[in-house]
């Protein structure tokens, strides 16, 4: 993806619907919708890795990271931006996958609040010192819809 670009995540109206949108403990609620977002390969430090264009007006309850190999040596650390401005204030709260783990959750954004049409960027601040991690990172984010 070039600078600029961002994926458009189409609405999902119920869990039968065959788009992207991943539905999974959030079907309990109508107003939670979660939202998958993928990146392959070896994961590499950098800004914008993949943007994404927020479907519906909601609160970001909490973000899931996984990575298809164990970063080793260092954590494997990712922060998220809304229109260019990291949701995180509070660093500690990022989505970040520890040394030796190949999950970890974020705590809540400082920001969590976004409208439609929001572009959200993910970048990758830091990787495993050893192993980067990578092969496949999949964040979850957690959205109860507002509007």
């Amino acid at each position: 993806m070039g600078s600029g670009d961002y994926i458009d995540i189409p609405e999902r109206t119920s869990a039968d619907d065959n788009s992207s949108t991943d539905f999974n403990q959030a079907e309990a609620n109508d107003k939670d919708r979660p939202i998958g977002i993928t990146i392959r390969g070896v994961a590499q430090v950098g800004s914008n890795q993949i943007s994404f264009r927020l479907p519906w007006d909601g609160t970001i309850i909490n973000i899931e990271f996984k990575s298809g190999d164990t970063p080793t040596g260092a954590d494997l650390q990712s922060d998220f931006n809304k229109n260019g401005t990291s949701i995180f204030t509070n660093q500690s709260n990022r989505p970040i996958i520890t040394a030796g783990n190949n999950t970890g959750t974020s705590g809540i954004p400082d920001i969590a609040d976004g409208i439609e049409g929001d572009i959200y960027s993910i970048d990758i601040d830091q990787v495993g010192s050893g192993v980067p991690g990578g092969n496949e990172l999949y964040w979850t984010i957690y959205i109860r819809r507002t509007g």
